[in-house]
């Protein structure tokens, strides 16, 4: 049987299952206390993973580290992660499709003489993430980053959208919502939903973006004790406690198409993309 809230979906307002009866999750990271209210997830079995109770965040077997070439070294933990679907006038076509993904880094590269807590610090640690997810050093997609701004939960907010959809009108569009938080002086989290719009992509490209950015700002962080203190402690240390936004004009990677047989072909790397970021404290 269709909720009354499917049979009155359009465009305008588009129907997400769930979204008016949200499932509370709530893990304990080390005391400190994260929560979300999201829609139930649709079907995949593949993009769901389930909420635990506990992670630790200073258990290092909980975590997958990554190192290239001396340039970066940190560690990656997927929280919970969630699929659903977005449909607009009923008996259509969805008109998109979107994921929710919670995950914690550990920076170990991070200088012992800068910390999370500090925001000329996490815009830096904020900018190494996005240029290795979605900049030069992760695709030779371009992506173009905008919004960058700090939510009423304090999650620093930014969007990443493919330049070579966002500029066909024609084209279905993708783009990614990101919100980040410090938990400690090198770890933070990282809430992401990554959107494909199926349809009228002028139209309902602005309408994703907002049930994207409610999502991430309905984010709830309580930090523990000892993190919140160092918290502030660092903040009085601060030349600024206010975020603003970085320089992000990337130069994205060339790559040329090499056809190995008339069945198969490789992208091969021209010139590669702006450098890795470096922290400055």
């Amino acid at each position: 049987m269709f909720s009354r809230y499917r049979f009155l979906a359009s465009l305008k307002r588009p129907y997400v299952k769930g979204w008016y009866n949200k499932d509370h999750l709530q893990v304990d990271l080390s005391d400190t206390t994260l929560k979300v209210g999201l829609p139930a997830h649709t079907q995949d079995p593949v993009l769901y993973q389930p909420c635990p109770e506990h992670f630790d965040l200073y258990n290092r077997k909980n975590f997958k580290f990554h190192k290239k070439a001396e340039q970066y070294a940190f560690g990656v933990a997927a929280i919970f992660g969630r699929w659903f679907r977005i449909s607009g006038p009923l008996f259509k076509k969805p008109v998109g499709l979107s994921t929710f993904s919670a995950i914690v880094h550990v920076l170990d590269d991070l200088p012992e003489t800068m910390s999370c807590f500090n925001p000329a610090h996490f815009e830096q640690a904020i900018a190494r993430s996005l240029h290795r997810s979605r900049g030069p050093l992760n695709s030779f997609i371009p992506y173009e980053f905008h919004n960058w701004e700090v939510l009423n939960n304090g999650v620093v907010y930014v969007e990443a959208h493919n330049q070579n959809t966002l500029k066909d009108a024609q084209r279905d569009h993708s783009f990614c919502s990101y919100g980040f938080y410090p938990l400690d002086d090198n770890i933070y989290l990282m809430v992401c939903c990554d959107i494909d719009t199926l349809s009228n992509r002028d139209s309902i490209s602005p309408l994703l973006q907002s049930l994207a950015k409610s999502l991430i700002g309905s984010v709830v962080i309580q930090l523990n004790p000892h993190c919140e203190k160092r918290k502030s402690s660092i903040l009085k240390q601060a030349r600024r406690t206010h975020y603003q936004q970085p320089d992000l004009n990337w130069t994205f990677a060339t790559y040329r198409t090499h056809k190995i047989n008339p069945c198969r072909s490789e992208q091969i790397l021209v010139d590669p993309g702006s450098p890795f970021p470096q922290y400055h404290p």
